[in-house]
């Protein structure tokens, strides 16, 4: 059984979430282990347990939260990630996969398609939306116009493919991999992102008060 602890602002959308989380009927058996309303009560809930996923929406009332990644890396075992983003051109969300979040949902999806993304998450899936393969194409070929080449034959073409419209599972099974080996090719592309951190990132004491 894996738990859950979800970060979210708005009471009626997290009770949602909540009641599709408890529903969910397929194999792998999820539980809300605390559902909170901002990012302090999250800390605190970790203080005490740390739950197998966080799901946290990316504008929490006392958010952001990808400058507080590092904070929640410090739990150990460090739990996986989803980011609750408004859309795939929401500006936190490449930023919140540079820095390691394992997956995203998109919040007018509704609550059943965020139970699916959790379960692939936990699963050792990643996500990435043609949308997105468009912006990291765009963004790696800046890279390399500057003399920086960070992508290898295998990272180009699998933006190729899932810029064109291909499914990440589709893509697995052509390439004769699991759907986790090649969340791990994505998420290491996610890594490879650059962008400017702005301002300082919060020091967070591993015992907050």
């Amino acid at each position: 059984m894996a738990s859950i602890l979800l970060i979210h602002s708005d009471a009626i959308v997290s009770d949602c979430i909540c009641r599709a989380i408890a529903a969910n009927e397929t194999e792998t058996s999820l539980v809300v282990a605390g559902a909170v309303r901002t990012l302090a009560e999250g800390r605190e809930f970790m203080q005490q347990r740390v739950p197998d996923l966080v799901a946290v929406d990316l504008r929490v009332s006392d958010g952001p939260f990808a400058p507080w990644f590092n904070y929640f890396r410090l739990h150990r075992p460090r739990p996986r990630i989803v980011v609750i983003a408004s859309t795939v051109q929401d500006p936190p969300l490449l930023d919140a996969l540079r820095r390691g979040a394992d997956g995203y949902a998109i919040a007018t999806h509704g609550p059943l398609p965020l139970v699916g993304v959790l379960e692939q998450v936990l699963s050792g899936r990643s996500m990435m939306a043609p949308e997105i393969a468009r912006r990291l194409q765009v963004h790696f070929a800046q890279q390399e116009a500057a003399g920086r080449a960070a992508l290898d034959d295998e990272d180009r073409q699998l933006l190729r493919w899932v810029s064109t419209g291909y499914g990440l599972d589709d893509i697995a099974q052509g390439l004769h991999t699991t759907p986790g080996r090649l969340g791990v090719q994505v998420r290491g592309l996610y890594a490879k992102l650059e962008f400017d951190d702005g301002p300082d990132e919060p020091r967070a004491s591993p015992h907050p008060r």
